[in-house]
């Protein structure tokens, strides 16, 4: 925030400056709501629009930024995929934060919901976004916060942020798809990132899919008899074969 600042004269010089920095240490533990618990966000919400974006941001794991700058071409009803152009910060479209575009599956339940909202009678156009503000314009992010804590009220759920959305569609995500599919899918530059955002559930889950093909790895290493060898040594020659190239 105060890079932005900075850069448009707002501010002379770095008022964090003089501050130290407090050492932040995380325990992987993230804390998001069940399927159910999101069907009641959904029903609580302030309108049709909040609805879909709630399950959008669940469905998807977009980032609340990357929600307000989707547009309807983004939006891929016939391939069943989002693809996730831009964001939308400080009043104006930026990369994604990753620096890459990505696709991110639709399930039929979303699509339903986006087809609905596309049949308003204005803002239709392809380059208009898919959650309209006032006058067809991207909508106010600021806004959507308190209007999210207001349905988490309604709804009677104990209070999490908006992000936690995205860390459900994560951990759903890792017990269907690879963890490189979900690093993708999720807009993650680092895949130490998706690790640490799993559920333990899912970190059990990730180990077991490594296991077993490190098992079938090593059952085809191959030793040569040591009359083999060159040197006559009688030292083993070990041919390891990827797994991931041969099946």
């Amino acid at each position: 925030m105060i890079s932005p600042m900075r850069a448009q004269g707002w501010l002379e010089g770095d008022p964090t400056g003089t501050i130290e920095r407090q050492q932040m240490r995380y325990s992987g533990d993230y804390d998001f709501y069940d399927r159910d618990q999101i069907d009641a966000l959904i029903a609580a919400a302030a309108g049709d629009q909040d609805a879909t974006v709630y399950l959008t941001a669940s469905m998807t794991g977009l980032r609340r930024g990357e929600l307000v700058g989707l547009r309807s071409r983004d939006v891929d009803f016939a391939g069943q995929a989002i693809r996730v152009r831009a964001g939308y910060s400080f009043g104006e479209p930026v990369t994604p934060k990753s620096g890459k575009v990505r696709s991110v599956p639709m399930v039929p339940e979303l699509a339903q919901a986006l087809a609905l909202l596309r049949q308003r009678e204005f803002f239709t156009d392809q380059q208009h976004p898919v959650f309209a503000g006032a006058g067809g314009g991207h909508l106010d992010a600021s806004a959507l916060r308190p209007r999210y804590a207001k349905a988490v009220q309604r709804a009677g759920l104990r209070p999490l942020p908006f992000h936690s959305l995205r860390h459900y569609f994560g951990s759903m995500a890792m017990n269907r798809a690879s963890l490189v599919q979900v690093q993708a899918r999720m807009g993650h530059s680092h895949i130490q990132t998706t690790a640490a955002t799993c559920t333990p559930r899912a970190r059990r889950t990730m180990r077991r899919c490594w296991r077993a093909p490190l098992r079938r790895a090593m059952s085809r290493c191959r030793l040569r008899p040591p009359d083999a060898q060159a040197d006559g040594r009688g030292l083993p020659e070990v041919r390891l074969r990827w797994w991931w190239w041969d099946g």
